[in-house]
């Protein structure tokens, strides 16, 4: 098959780590495989740079289109549109497979073009919905009315989770039958096999063995959850035989705030803020750290929570997206409301108190099927679909 993914930007992030697996695995297939993005730099990094990736050893066609960008601006825009239009006409592709809010409109808007003529089939991905309670009522309605008309003009959605299919659906995007899950996959065994490496980690780092190690991963943007976890290593308490140090991985705005505020606790916890990582460098992270806290707002299915379970960590998310498709509440981890920042508190301290606790999530982490996660089976799945819709 040929088949073109649109995505706005390639920086490190989990929409664009899934973007990656399925673009590489379809090639690995002998697929004919195009990935179309936006300029991709600044704070936040460039996937394929941080995996050591240029067009030499690609094996995909890379193109950039340097109108498509995140913020809206109608020239850009316009230009992005028809550039889209021109290409897509002249390649005559199988499948047309968006990701991401802008691209994603964008893109089946102008392949609705070639659809119409039965050139190709289109499909898009929502790895986290443009739309939530904590933005302006007239933005939500703005992107819930795009999205309506964007799903005429596609064969099939993808959801990285159930719940994203169902708040779609109960904002009237769609119906039943256009959505479908196929989880966001990637290679378990590096997460699986990383355990092996803790101790090297820690000294590399500075760490103590005996530490009691609390990890947090995201972008340091506002609703990504970073605030959260910085008051939470502010407020926990104990006894504890060993001392606590924290790991914050990304990068964003927000990072020098954040710094601020772990100067003045320093003298209780070491917190080490990382910047961003190479994504082949987070499995030996997660496996130093003993506890994985999720505070962020909005998320789709955080690839966090999947790799957090396939290392054998405790996981501490709010109730967003598919946390609980994932967590087991009480059982390898706990899930929590939303902002409430006093029980994302209460449960950190209730397993730094219990090392049996810690023991018995950690145990039931690693025994979660997680056989969904795959990047095999997420590649294979999305062959399924594009065969079926072809």
């Amino acid at each position: 098959m040929k088949i073109c993914h649109l995505i706005t930007r390639f920086i490190l992030g989990g929409a664009q780590e899934n973007t990656l697996s399925s673009i590489t695995g379809l090639a690995e297939h002998g697929h004919d495989v195009t990935l179309i993005t936006g300029p991709s730099h600044g704070r936040e990094g460039n996937l394929l740079e941080q995996k050591g990736l240029n067009n030499s050893n690609l094996p995909f066609r890379f193109i950039e289109n340097r109108y498509l960008i995140r913020s809206i601006n109608p020239l850009f825009d316009y230009l992005a549109y028809r550039s889209l239009v021109t290409h897509f006409e002249h390649e005559k592709y199988d499948i047309i497979h968006t990701h991401s809010s802008k691209a994603g409109i964008l893109g089946r808007l102008a392949a609705s073009n070639v659809r119409e003529k039965n050139i190709s089939k289109v499909v898009h991905t929502i790895h986290g919905l443009a739309f939530d309670k904590y933005q302006p009522f007239w933005k939500n309605k703005i992107y819930i009315a795009a999205e309506k008309i964007c799903a005429n003009h596609c064969d099939k959605i993808i959801s990285v989770c159930n719940t994203m299919s169902e708040q779609a659906l109960k904002e009237g995007i769609g119906s039943p039958e256009l959505f479908t899950t196929i989880y966001s996959g990637f290679d378990l065994h590096k997460f699986t096999s990383a355990k092996n490496n803790r101790e090297k980690i820690r000294k590399k780092l500075a760490i103590p063995v005996d530490s009691v190690v609390l990890l947090s991963i995201g972008r340091l943007f506002n609703m990504k959850g970073a605030d959260d976890f910085i008051t939470v290593i502010e407020n926990v308490t104990g006894s504890y035989n060993s001392k606590i140090n924290s790991i914050i991985i990304g990068d964003g705005p927000l990072r020098h705030s954040l710094e601020n505020r772990a100067k003045k606790i320093l003298s209780k916890n070491d917190i080490l803020f990382t910047g961003l990582l190479p994504p082949d460098e987070i499995p030996d992270l997660i496996a130093a750290a003993d506890i994985i806290i999720h505070a962020s707002m909005r998320e789709g299915l955080a690839r966090i929570l999947v790799q957090a379970l396939a290392a054998g960590k405790p996981v501490i998310s709010y109730d967003i997206g598919g946390a609980k498709e994932i967590i087991s509440n009480g059982q390898n981890g706990f899930v929590i409301k939303p902002g409430d920042i006093d029980s994302l508190i209460k449960k950190t301290n209730l397993l730094l108190k219990s090392k049996d606790l810690q023991l018995s999530f950690s145990k039931n982490a690693r025994e979660t099927d997680l056989t969904n996660f795959s990047s095999k089976v997420m590649v294979r799945n999305l062959e399924k679909l594009y065969k079926n819709i072809i």
